[in-house]
């Protein structure tokens, strides 16, 4: 799983498209953000953390691999607006869907493995 933090819904909603015509399948990806209403209009529940609430997320990342203090970097900076994304997918696409990420300027971008 490649994991992300990007500065707004619009970025990430460009993001997400960018993942589909590269041939992600979106369904393998993750939004979360702090207005579940906003992140409904950009994107499904769906991917890794799907189902997740927002309060459980430090223990998910916690689970997939990172350690608490950087799960807890990803909860804060969702926790003030920005938005994270989780993207599932094979060891052989992870360097391209951290290019992805870095392209639209991500911070924290990170390879878990668990």
């Amino acid at each position: 799983m490649v994991i992300g933090i990007v500065s707004k819904s619009s970025v990430a909603e460009t993001l997400l498209n960018n993942l589909s015509e590269a041939d992600f399948d979106l369904k393998d990806v993750s939004v979360m953000m702090r207005d579940q209403k906003a992140r409904d209009a950009i994107a499904e529940d769906a991917g890794p953390f799907k189902g997740l609430a927002l309060a459980d997320l430090v223990d998910r990342l916690v689970h997939v691999g990172l350690s608490k203090p950087d799960a807890q970097k990803y909860a804060d900076a969702v926790a003030q607006g920005k938005v994270l994304i989780a993207i599932a997918t094979p060891r052989e696409s992870e360097s391209a869907a951290s290019e992805m990420l870095q392209d639209a300027s991500a911070e924290l971008i990170k390879v878990v493995r668990k």
